[in-house]
This record gives C-alpha cells, structure tokens and sequence, in this order.
C-alpha cells in the first residue's frame, strides 16, 4: 500500500519541485535584478556578478535526455576529446561511465542528478546559483566532479574530485592512453 502510494505521489513531487525551482529562478531574477538598479543604477559591470539568467524551459528538458552529451553533465567536464571509433574514445568513454557509476547512488535517477546541477550550479563548473542545493549536490555525488579533460605534452590529464579507487582508475587509464598518445 505504502509502495503504491509513493509510486503515484513522487512523480507529482517530482513536477512540483521542478516548477518551484524554474518559478523561483525566474522571480529572484526579477526581484534581484530590480533591487540591483535601484541600488546601483543601470547595471554596470558590479551588478552583473550578481545577476544569473532564468533557467530556461530547455535547460530542465535536457537533464530529461538520453544523449550522451546530455546524459552525464552532472559530472562537470563529461565531453570525450577523442575522435568516435578509436581504442583511446572507448578508453575514456568507459572511464567517464566508471565515474558516472560511483557518483550516482542506486537510488537516484540520472535526470535529478541533472536537476540538481542545474538549479545548484547553473550547470557550471564554476558557479553556484543556489548554496544549498549545491551542498545538497555535492552530498549525493560524494564530491565526484571533472574539471578537465586534455591531452598535453603527449599525455592525458584529468583533473577534478575523486576517490583513491577513481584515482587508480585514473592511473590505469593513463597507462593505456599514454603510450597511444606518446606516437602522435
């Protein structure tokens, strides 16, 4: 009885918080936005540090997409940087989806991982839109987070927040990569 009920109440939930966090978005825009002019005139470039865009209605629908550009943002720097079809894309394709795998728990969907980096970080390795949902964000993910991918000096470099087990899956990958790139 339990089970069913939270089955039909949680997509509800689900709705209702997408929408209070895309409404409260836009209306802080608002409300900062106007308060800022008022305070400081016309915006100059102080009161733009303080400005963050709404969130827009396609931002929330592609943490909803299967794509794989889409599918792992919440990662921060997700994107392959080998060309399709090549040892070295499988290589690190198949290090993203072991990083992916650790810092999604079992019980939370990809898409409110999605979420979340959204409405916390602005889906931004930099920003933080909102503190508490960043924390929130980074509690789920266990601080799991890429900052970079690049190939330099005939080596790759990944740089981000990991655990000692992706740091050693981190290793292994520099050492089935780096000879590859070492020819080029």
């Amino acid at each position: 009885m339990i089970l069913i009920f939270l089955i039909l109440l949680y997509p509800s939930f689900l709705i209702g918080y997408i929408l209070f966090y895309y409404i409260k978005s836009y209306i802080s825009y608002r409300i900062g936005l106007y308060s800022l002019e008022k305070k400081y005139g016309s915006m100059s470039s102080k009161g733009q540090r303080y400005k963050f865009p709404p969130v827009s209605f396609k931002d929330v629908l592609t943490c909803f997409s299967n794509k794989r550009e889409d599918k792992y943002h919440y990662l921060g720097i997700s994107w392959n940087i080998f060309n399709e079809n090549t040892d070295l894309h499988d290589y690190l394709e198949d290090f993203i989806v072991f990083v992916a795998k650790k810092a999604k728990p079992w019980w939370c969907p990809t898409f409110v991982l999605n979420l979340l980096h959204l409405f916390a970080n602005d889906n931004s390795i930099v920003r933080c839109r909102d503190l508490h949902l960043a924390s929130a964000f980074t509690y789920i993910t266990g601080g799991l987070f890429i900052r970079d991918i690049k190939v330099k000096y005939g080596t790759i470099r990944v740089y981000g927040s990991f655990t000692k087990e992706v740091a050693d899956e981190l290793t292994k990958l520099e050492n089935l990569i780096n000879p590859h790139l070492e020819a080029y």
